[in-house]
């Protein structure tokens, strides 16, 4: 068993209950993205990434303005898919809304990589430093 599954084990319930108070809130007032990304990243973590992805759109639609964190999740999310395209587009917005940040730099780089686009993949090594 891997560490992270471990750590998961360890607070399933916790996860369970925090997944229950989430739907809770979502019911109660559905227009908060913050409940939809909180939703998504504990679907994340429980490697539910096909559920996580629909709030993670959600909370896109509903927030006010770009959220880097959103665009960061969602990406990894397609990339854990293996649908590197989706991501390489998603940490490609990240880079766009916050160049400065070098999340994005490197998992669109680590995307070009694993889809062949090695010099794209330098470039944005290359970037980060």
């Amino acid at each position: 068993m891997k560490y992270h599954q471990i750590q998961l084990e360890k607070y399933k319930n916790s996860m369970s209950q925090a997944m229950d108070l989430i739907n809770q809130s979502i019911q109660v007032k559905d227009s908060e993205p913050i409940m939809y990304f909180l939703r998504a990243v504990l679907s994340y973590y429980q490697e539910n990434v096909i559920q996580a992805i629909p709030d993670i759109e959600s909370a896109i639609e509903k927030a006010d303005e770009n959220i880097t964190d959103h665009y960061t999740l969602r990406g990894l999310c397609y990339a854990y898919l293996k649908f590197y395209n989706d991501a390489i587009k998603d940490f490609s917005t990240l880079v766009k809304i916050d160049p400065d940040n070098p999340d994005g730099y490197f998992y669109r780089g680590k995307c070009y990589f694993l889809v062949g686009d090695f010099e794209s993949a330098y470039d944005d090594y290359k970037s980060m430093t």
